[in-house]
């Protein structure tokens, strides 16, 4: 069985043999070419076609938001439209409830009754009953 010692410089020291290990160290140098590196600019035809395809999906995106508002408006006009129509049915609709429960009444029924067919209502004190 083989122990290992770790010695200042890092070293692993085995019984069969001597392996050197080195951690890889992260030095300044390395962030100073990551910071110090610089990206190639982009020619001017394909900045220049970047900006027609950026100008063509705003334009777009706009036609498309202003077809939807218009619509939208359309659909609310209609609503409107629509709720001022159904509350006149409705006030037409309470308009004849409110005939017909007069119709309906007993006072219309007996004096429709007495002009087209010449009937009353009998009075009860004046009847005379046989036996």
């Amino acid at each position: 069985m083989a122990v290992p010692a770790v010695c200042e410089r890092k070293e692993v020291v085995m019984r069969q043999g001597i392996q050197t290990f080195r951690a890889p160290a992260v030095g300044l140098r390395l962030r100073q070419q990551v910071v110090a590196t610089r990206r190639k600019p982009l020619s001017t035809r394909l900045t220049r076609l970047m900006g027609i395809v950026l100008l063509a999906a705003i334009v777009f995106v706009l036609s498309v938001s202003q077809f939807f508002h218009w619509q939208i408006t359309q659909e609310m006009a209609t609503v409107a439209q629509l709720q001022s129509v159904a509350q006149v049915k409705e006030q037409n609709h309470k308009a004849l409830l409110d005939e017909r429960t007069a119709l309906r009444s007993e006072q219309h029924i007996a004096a429709v009754v007495g002009a087209r067919l010449n009937m009353y209502r009998a009075d009860l004190n004046k009847q005379v009953h046989h036996l």
